[in-house]
């Protein structure tokens, strides 16, 4: 039987679901939010990419790269505050990160 939603509204149902830490899908879906983002900074889509970051940031996912992509993308966002921030949680993950 067809979606009464339609087809876009069960895409978007699928792509907001929330896997479960413990199948392992978090990390994942934040390794992939980190590679949107670097891809819509790297397009000049900072919005898009902070957008992204911040799902990536909102993950139990903590890795040096996940922070070293965010302070990119907050200094390119103009917020230079937050990029330090989040420069310093991946220097402090691993100090080779930021170089």
């Amino acid at each position: 039987m067809a979606d009464p939603d339609g087809p876009r509204a069960q895409r978007r149902r699928l792509l907001n679901r929330r896997a479960p830490a413990s199948l392992g899908l978090v990390g994942a879906d934040a390794e992939a939010k980190i590679s949107l983002a670097r891809a819509d900074l790297a397009a000049g889509r900072r919005a898009d990419a902070r957008v992204t970051i911040e799902a990536a940031l909102a993950t139990p996912w903590d890795t040096a790269e996940l922070h070293a992509v965010a302070a990119a993308v907050f200094r390119a966002a103009g917020d230079p505050e937050q990029s330090t921030a989040e420069r310093a949680r991946a220097a402090a993950i691993d100090p080779h990160a930021v170089e």
